[in-house]
């Protein structure tokens, strides 16, 4: 009778239920390596050393692997904020510029009106020529036009100014409190920001040689590896305790979960051997009607030779029928009385 389930659904079914015997072992030994501890089975204990061994050099690479992972995601986090610092910089270097020449100008009116005399002894060195020539002129169409020459020029004063306010840190001295109130705040946060940026290139620093992506990835190729050897030898070892250790035993020192799984496995080697019998019987039919097939064939050649050596035999007693013939004609021309 020809199973109704084709082979290659049999063997792709086969082939899950073997993956899933397999991690049930692996699952199986693991539950039991982990009371063997506490409670030794007093079997399988060469088994159990090697997966503990290996347990423990997995446990320590995925310490070293995490160690890794942590450092170059805090380097890159660092390095990205780094970069967004040193942008933040550029831009408030940018404002100080702009700024510069508020302040030189806020410093300049203040000096025209007598206002603060430390401010005014301060840029006294800056202003003093270009207040003297700006008073000289006259108010006349050449002197007006003087003035308006000098005052062209005047910014390239104000930002010396107000960079020697800031340099010298005597911004505060302008009496513009808004003014004086943007200046502080560009300034703390510049401080902030160059605070921040300096601990990030520290602690990028302190782990150089640990944040190489390629030594990451190599870790973690060699954990997946050990990872892998781990699963095999938990499943080495779960067979070894399967084979050897009766059920009874296993419920009572490793528990009911170990127990469970023990019963798992039995279910899926029953469903393994069903399905091996079954892919085997119908392979066995298959090779069996080939085998057929093939005698069918041998005796279809039998008959053809058979008819064919009837033809010969046939062809065979002709001849020896025209050799007597001729042999007759031999004695008679001879003369002889008798073939």
């Amino acid at each position: 009778m020809n199973d109704p389930v084709d082979v290659i659904t049999l063997q792709n079914q086969l082939e899950k239920l073997q993956k899933s015997l397999e991690e049930g072992f692996a699952a199986f030994g693991a539950s039991c390596a982990s009371a063997e501890r506490l409670t030794p089975l007093g079997a399988c204990h060469e088994e159990w050393a090697a997966y503990d061994a290996c347990l423990n050099d997995v446990s320590k690479g995925q310490r070293d692997f995490q160690r890794l992972k942590h450092h170059l995601e805090a380097v890159t986090d660092a390095n990205a904020r780094i970069k967004d610092q040193e942008a933040q910089l550029k831009q408030m270097a940018l404002d100080k510029e702009s700024l510069a020449p508020r302040l030189g100008a806020a410093a300049y009116e203040a000096y025209l009106s007598g206002h603060g005399q430390e401010l005014i002894r301060f840029v006294d060195p800056v202003f003093h020529d270009y207040a003297a020539a700006c008073r000289s002129c006259s108010d006349t169409a050449l002197g007006r036009l003087k003035l308006h020459n000098l005052e062209r020029g005047s910014r390239k004063l104000f930002i010396k100014a107000g960079n020697l306010l800031f340099a010298d840190e005597k911004y505060q001295l302008v009496p513009n409190a808004s003014l004086v109130s943007e200046v502080n705040a560009l300034l703390t946060r510049e401080s902030e920001v160059r605070q921040n940026l300096a601990s990030d290139r520290e602690s990028v620093c302190g782990v150089k040689g640990m944040t190489d992506r390629g030594r990451l990835d190599a870790g973690e190729r060699g954990l997946r590896d050990r990872q892998g050897q781990l699963e095999r030898l938990a499943g080495a070892y779960g067979k070894a305790v399967f084979d050897q250790i009766p059920p009874p035993v296993i419920q009572q020192k490793v528990g009911e979960k170990a127990y469970q799984q023990g019963l798992q496995l039995l279910a899926l080697q029953e469903a393994v051997s069903q399905v091996s019998q079954r892919i085997n019987r119908i392979e066995g039919n298959r090779k069996a009607e080939e085998l057929e097939a093939e005698i069918a064939l041998q005796k279809q050649r039998v008959q053809l030779l058979e008819e064919q050596k009837k033809e010969l035999d046939k062809q065979i007693s002709q001849l020896y029928g025209e050799m007597n013939e001729l042999r007759r004609k031999v004695f008679k021309l001879r003369g002889e009385t008798h073939v």
